[in-house]
């Protein structure tokens, strides 16, 4: 239940913003990756940062992540820089 006295401007959620070490992915790592998803997933597995921390400085909802992961969505193509920048590296591209 939303509060009538607090706006959420008031009080804005502040976004996790560690960012991963930079991180050579082995060629030979991304190519075994079955799918798309599979190198969005090694990418954010390299990196050791949690996966609500991906998904929330990313701005993606939860659910839409979940999804993602399980390879039932898209992930959003004009995210996938911020991504990686974050992640510490390009597994994706690579894939």
């Amino acid at each position: 239940m939303r509060s009538k006295t607090m706006r959420s401007v008031d009080h804005p959620e502040l976004p996790l913003a560690r960012t991963a070490d930079r991180v050579d992915v082995p060629l030979e790592l991304v190519v075994k990756q079955p799918s798309f998803a599979g190198a969005i997933a090694l990418c954010v597995q390299l990196s050791g940062l949690e996966d609500k921390e991906v998904y929330l400085a990313l701005e993606i909802d939860a659910g839409h992540w979940s999804r993602i992961m399980k390879g039932d969505a898209h992930f959003p193509v004009n995210k996938l820089n911020d991504l990686m920048d974050m992640c510490g590296n390009e597994a994706p591209l690579m894939w």
